[in-house]
């Protein structure tokens, strides 16, 4: 509690919005006992910096993943989490572990996968946000339809349909709590949606939009710089493939009979990596800056921006 005498000795006391500023009149006695608590109170609030993977692959490689701790860890030494199959499973580790490889960070890991036919991926994402504050991205695409429909008969017959709108691809949520001995709580909730290829018209003629959703809510308690797999999500993709009779196939009007399409459907593995990190001084955001040069841009193009 601020001391009663201490307000009182106060003479005047005004804020500059301006600058987020006190003026304040009073003896330097005072004025030295209200900058000591200024100091214990006017405390920056704590930033979190997330990096977030989202990968798609056949349900073989999805059961290749898993985390490890690296030797030497304060947490679990010697012990490995591997993803088993058939099982909705969340793990924690300092190293991920695929097709044999070590990975210590999702930069790593996505260099290894940009060469992986097999692997799609669908985000990833690095944002800052402030302890317990919410942050929330959307990657994709917003698809209008026509909606609701109004009909009006009598002597002029006429008819509205209202265009409505719907988000198409990955939306994230996500709030970090920072908790005793740099353990960070992840509140998450990611949701991903796509469109089937064939609209469908209802009973009063309306053309709708179906969509396939996968979607995902969670939390989890981190320590800092881990990582988290959050895995067992599958969900069917359809894909169409052509075959045909070289020569005859591309005949036009007739080729089709040499031919044939399908719908081919396959069972698709949802895998979500998460890293949270404390970012305790600014020299930190330098560093996360560096790292993404170094993975996106050339050596050479590094070279010359020294």
């Amino acid at each position: 509690n601020i001391d009663q005498k201490l307000l009182t000795d106060i003479q005047s006391i005004q804020w500059m919005k301006s600058t987020n500023s006190l003026l304040i009149s009073s003896d330097s006695e005072t004025s030295e006992e209200i900058i000591s608590l200024i100091q214990t109170v006017d405390i920056p609030q704590k930033q979190v910096f997330i990096e977030v993977l989202v990968v798609e692959t056949n349900i073989k490689n999805g059961l290749e993943f898993g985390v490890n701790w690296s030797i030497g860890s304060k947490n679990h030494p010697e012990e490995k989490f591997p993803l088993v199959k058939g099982l909705d499973l969340s793990v924690i580790g300092d190293i991920i572990l695929h097709k044999g490889f070590s990975f210590h960070s999702l930069s790593a890991l996505v260099s290894a996968l940009e060469q992986d036919k097999d692997t799609q991926i669908v985000l990833n994402q690095k944002i800052i946000t402030q302890d317990n504050q919410n942050s929330k991205i959307f990657v994709g695409d917003t698809i209008p339809f026509a909606g609701s429909k109004t009909e009006i008969t009598g002597s002029n017959m006429q008819t509205t349909s209202n265009i409505e709108y719907k988000d198409i691809g990955v939306s994230l949520s996500i709030t970090p709590l920072i908790g005793e001995e740099d353990v960070i709580t992840l509140d998450i909730s990611e949701e991903i949606t796509e469109a089937t290829p064939n609209f469908f018209p209802d009973s009063h003629g309306i053309q709708g939009i179906q969509t396939t959703k996968t979607n995902m809510v969670t939390k989890a308690h981190v320590p800092d710089q881990h990582f988290l797999i959050l895995t067992g999500m599958v969900r069917n993709k359809n894909s169409k493939e052509k075959s045909q009779i070289p020569c005859l196939g591309g005949i036009p009007w007739i080729g089709g009979l040499f031919g044939k399409r399908q719908t081919m459907q396959e069972k698709r593995h949802i895998t979500i990596f998460v890293r949270p990190q404390i970012v305790k001084h600014v020299k930190q955001f330098k560093s996360y800056f560096d790292q993404e040069l170094n993975r996106i841009l050339p050596k050479d193009s590094l070279e010359l921006q020294k």
